[in-house]
């Protein structure tokens, strides 16, 4: 399945096998990520489901850094109790990096809700999905 953001074109989601493939774009508001978990929750949620424990591979190349951080968190909460094991996001900015690393943490406790690795090209990250057994 591949789910777009017809209204602004920020995001692009697509199932594949075990692994959901983003393409993440642009300066993201509190109503742009509401769109994004909308799409996840209502349109994607039969794939995540079918795929039992699945991974999320996030092309973030061309995201500029956003004040959604506590929405993110939320939908990696979300996105761990309906199966997600890990995350590979493609980086460009250590700013970026920063920013998706405190998001991948429980508020409360600080650990990590999810596994996430940081790699610099779209080969790297399928390579360590093909590793992980994911593609």
């Amino acid at each position: 399945m591949i789910v777009k953001d017809l209204q602004k074109g920020m995001f692009k989601l697509e199932s594949k096998k075990n692994v959901v493939v983003e393409v993440i774009e642009g300066l993201w508001k509190n109503e742009d990520y509401a769109r994004y978990t909308e799409a996840y929750e209502k349109k994607m949620a039969t794939d995540v489901k079918k795929m039992g424990k699945w991974a999320k591979l996030c092309d973030m190349r061309n995201y500029k850094m956003s004040s959604v951080v506590d929405e993110v968190s939320k939908h990696v909460k979300w996105c761990a109790e309906n199966g997600l094991q890990e995350s590979v996001c493609v980086v460009s900015s250590s700013i970026v990096k920063m920013q998706m690393s405190r998001t991948a943490k429980d508020t409360s406790s600080r650990q990590d809700v999810i596994k996430t690795h940081y790699v610099e090209t779209m080969e790297e990250a399928e390579a360590y999905l093909k590793q992980k057994g994911y593609l």
